[in-house]
């Protein structure tokens, strides 16, 4: 059967065309109706009129090749809060998309159809675009800047006295070294790894010149933490990286005359204070970001971070506050997460293989990778004893 499409007209959701067959549009009034006991009075309350809802036939060209409609299921898929639908005869509109369907048959081959249902909507209240991952990214980026900046108008420069110059110098030097060892105990680097070892060679290499340079150390200290938050494969290894450096402390011991060693020491403060904002900042940013499998495991990024904040020392008191709002809207999207999460339990079991045991428990064998990782085990044949399994419970 031929599916006559030349003649339609072009649609786009989040600039991505398709082909425009038809559509129902729903609205109306938001009301509760109240009717009471004995008696056929009815009242209708009015609350206002409801945004359009908007179902859509799509259409998508594929005799040439699939690009188009799998670029039109990528945008449906994106997990963007609005995203903007241009309808041939309304206009541009700004929605949430609720689902779709894909329609292929074997009477109308070269195209697929697609049913799109949109509501219109407008941007979620401040409280609920706070809580979410990218308003976190955000807050993290804000924190680096302003300790960035910090360090840039606060250092001391040493032109003329050698003690100052000299252990002004061995900081900057032992900082990057420091990163960079911390950054290679853990496995899992990715290509930005390069990225990475290229920054903090800057530093260490010519840290005489950064000396009396405390702009361009700046940046490059933050451009150094810039790119050890994207060198590993997944954000599980990042938070392991910066989780090391969150107690960072250089205590480089300075002589000379008061004025030299305060000077000295302001700048050993700048240094630690900087390390100290990046290294918190990323960790909760990246746990955030982590692919947890059960409660258990976010429960121990939680830990390490708590004990670490807990223990803070140094820092100014607008630093830290900037982490303390961090962490606070860390805790609200970890709320969120902890709940789709399954959780870690103590369980009592005679000897049985563990094959057994899974499908005793779960029916299958689906969890039993997860439940080898969990409690360790290198023998499977048989166990007994107190193991941890997963629940929903």
């Amino acid at each position: 059967m031929t599916f006559n499409i030349s003649k339609l007209p072009e649609a786009s959701y989040n600039d991505v065309k398709f082909l425009y067959q038809s559509s129902s549009i729903g609205g109306g009034r938001k009301t509760v109706t109240h009717e009471y006991p004995n008696s056929d009075i009815r009242f209708v309350e009015d609350l206002g009129g409801l945004r359009k809802t908007y179902n859509i036939e799509a259409v998508v060209d594929n005799n040439n090749n699939n690009n188009q409609r799998d670029q039109l299921i990528n945008a449906l898929d994106s997990k963007n809060i609005l995203g903007k639908f241009v309808h041939p005869e309304y206009g541009a509109k700004n929605v949430k998309l609720i689902n779709y369907t894909i329609n292929n048959s074997k009477n109308q081959l070269g195209i697929t159809t697609f049913s799109i249902t949109f509501e219109e909507a407008d941007l979620p209240v401040k409280g609920e675009v706070e809580s979410n991952t990218g308003f976190l990214s955000n807050l993290r980026n804000i924190a680096g800047e302003n300790v960035s900046n910090k360090l840039a108008k606060g250092w001391k420069t040493f032109t003329t006295v050698k003690e100052g110059f000299d252990k002004t110098n061995k900081i900057i030097k032992d900082t990057g070294r420091e990163i960079k060892k911390v950054a290679g105990l853990v496995a899992g680097a990715g290509d930005g790894i390069n990225d990475f070892t290229t920054s903090i060679n800057e530093i260490v290499n010519n840290s005489q010149a950064l000396v009396n340079s405390p702009s361009i150390l700046a940046q490059r200290l933050t451009n150094s933490f810039n790119a050890l938050e994207v060198a590993f494969d997944n954000a599980q290894n990042v938070f392991d990286s910066v989780k090391n450096l969150m107690q960072f402390k250089n205590d480089t011991v300075p002589t000379g005359n008061s004025n030299t060693r305060d000077n000295i020491l302001e700048n050993q403060r700048l240094t630690n204070n900087l390390i100290t904002v990046n290294s918190f900042a990323i960790a909760y940013n990246q746990a955030s970001q982590v692919d947890y499998k059960n409660q258990n495991e976010l429960s121990n990024n939680i830990k390490i971070l708590e004990d670490n904040f807990k223990n803070i020392s140094g820092l100014d008191r607008d630093s830290l506050l900037e982490l303390q709002r961090i962490r606070i809207e860390f805790q609200k999207v970890i709320n969120d997460l902890s709940i789709s999460l399954t959780k870690v339990s103590n369980f009592e079991t005679n000897k049985i293989p563990l094959n057994v045991l899974i499908y005793q428990l779960y029916g299958s064998l689906d969890k039993k990778e997860d439940l080898k990782e969990l409690n360790k085990f290198k023998d499977t044949s048989q166990i007994e004893g107190t193991i941890k399994i997963l629940s929903n419970e």
